[in-house]
């Protein structure tokens, strides 16, 4: 098992800057193409020709290599070329964090923010599975959540045809244990699209209580768990989740795949309906887009997440307006604002928010620092007074 090592050259145009990951079949770096001086990152295949499972592997790298996946909740693969007998592939590099490193770092997500994640996932799955492929090895450390607030479906290195193309063994198992479907942990070669959704139910409910539905290490005691034991309803664990969004986590965790949505394209649907009331007696809007917030706190104009800060307007034309702000980097102006209030400048700040904080900086960029905004500070905008607040609940 070898790789490249730092600054050692992958190709002829491809320079390793960092080890990301050795995982699975795959060693994952960071690198720089050369050629356009753009970073991207490389997936290189650890095995050798000669070593034990070497030709199943390369089979599936092929298959990949051989699809192009162009969708904003897939991360595209640029060029794939063989090395000395083993493939690598070259995917755009993405800004952000995945979805494991935040629910770690923040527990349970509202709902909301949960379901606005959830419909940009299951649309990358509807992409995946068109493209004929099946993912069978989706989690959160396999979604990544772009500093632009978009989530990302990566790692299709195990992936397989739709149709079945023999390259996994009759019998063996390959995924995550603790996010596989039952039938993709008796024999992975049989599983099908819907093995995908059990994935991102488990998924759902992670991100939605904080924990799993199942809690065993190894592939015998984890399909006894899940085969066996009914997981706890969403909304048992956690009383603020919503019982339609609740009741489709037990769904899509259902242990025949037959009683599961039907395809990516329907959990999607189904996800909007879980999101879809508006805000009783407030028309709350996206910071970023001026879009409506719904209920369940999702953007109805850009699907953005959005972050635990608020701003409510106090005084001035647009008194009482609620906007949420959304993770990412986006500018901040009149249209968004109030387009009525021509004090207002189309482009008045470059608005920075992640997990834990939001910042602004106006536009042109003045020599003082970013304005970071606490809870309960006022900020003037325009005519207008805005006062930065926080929730934490959904």
């Amino acid at each position: 098992m070898t790789f490249a090592t730092l600054h050692e050259m992958v190709g002829d145009r491809y320079r390793v800057e960092d080890i990301l990951a050795v995982c699975g079949q795959a060693c994952v770096s960071k690198a720089t193409d050369l050629t356009t001086g753009e970073a991207v990152v490389l997936r290189q295949q650890l095995s050798s020709p000669g070593d034990p499972g070497h030709e199943e592997e390369s089979a599936r790298f092929a298959e990949v290599a051989a699809v192009r996946i162009v969708h904003p909740n897939v991360i595209e693969t640029v060029d794939a070329f063989q090395v000395k007998g083993r493939w690598v592939h070259v995917q755009k590099y993405v800004e952000g964090r995945d979805l494991r490193q935040i629910v770690t770092a923040r527990g349970r997500l509202p709902s909301g923010e949960v379901v606005a994640i959830a419909r940009q996932i299951a649309s990358g799955l509807e992409a995946i599975h068109s493209a004929g492929l099946i993912h069978r090895d989706l989690k959160p450390a396999n979604i990544m959540i772009g500093d632009d607030g978009r989530a990302i479906v990566i790692d299709l290195g195990i992936s397989k045809r739709v149709c079945g193309s023999g390259l996994t063994r009759t019998g063996a198992y390959v995924g995550t244990v603790g996010y596989s479907a039952p039938e993709q942990v008796t024999d992975s070669s049989t599983c099908d699209s819907r093995a995908d959704i059990f994935s991102l139910g488990v998924v759902l409910y992670e991100c939605l209580t904080g924990g799993r539905p199942f809690t065993a290490v190894t592939p015998e005691d984890y399909l006894r768990e899940v085969t066996t034991k009914v997981p706890l309803p969403a909304r048992l664990r956690v009383p603020e989740v919503p019982r339609e969004l609740s009741d489709l986590c037990t769904t899509a965790l259902s242990v025949q795949r037959v009683d599961r949505p039907a395809s990516a394209k329907e959990f999607g649907h189904m996800l909007a309906r879980c999101g879809g009331a508006s805000v009783p007696g407030v028309t709350a809007r996206c910071l970023a887009c001026g879009g409506r917030v719904t209920a369940e706190r999702a953007c109805s104009g850009c699907g953005r997440s959005f972050t635990a800060g608020r701003l409510t307007v106090l005084t001035g034309p647009a008194r009482g307006q609620v906007f949420y702000a959304p993770w990412g980097v986006y500018e901040l102006g009149r249209e968004q604002l109030n387009p009525g209030d021509r004090s207002i400048s189309r482009r008045l700040w470059r608005v920075d928010t992640d997990c834990l904080e939001t910042w602004l900086t106006v536009i042109p960029a003045q020599p003082q620092l970013p304005l970071f905004l606490r809870g309960g500070e006022l900020l003037h905008v325009g005519q207008s007074i805005a006062q930065f607040t926080f929730e934490f609940k959904p």
